[in-house]
């Protein structure tokens, strides 16, 4: 259950990206995120990911790893994403409510 959490996740982290820019990158970042997001729920009950004015750790990572160069503009600004006992919510933009994914 937690691998198709994370891979819920990743997937809508790495399909952002691919509304901007597509390259064969973007599907091993994917699989690299949903690698670190599960190592952090192995950890902590509560995983938050998000993007203030810049990525958070774990999506520069991910791209490290998946030789990919993420843009400014790659990932959605003000967005946080909380993954919990097997549920994403995700709030997409600047004050924006939190709308369930699982």
């Amino acid at each position: 259950m937690k691998r198709t959490v994370a891979e819920e996740a990743a997937r809508w982290w790495a399909d952002r990206i691919r509304k901007v820019q597509y390259s064969e990158e973007i599907d091993i970042f994917e699989r690299e995120l949903t690698e670190l997001i599960l190592e952090r729920m192995r950890e902590e009950p509560l995983v938050i990911l998000g993007v203030d004015w810049v990525p958070d750790q774990i999506f520069k990572d991910a791209a490290d790893k998946a030789s990919l160069r993420l843009g400014m503009t790659d990932l959605p600004w003000q967005t946080v994403m909380r993954i919990e006992k097997g549920h994403i919510e995700v709030a997409l933009g600047y004050g924006s409510d939190y709308e369930a994914l699982s």
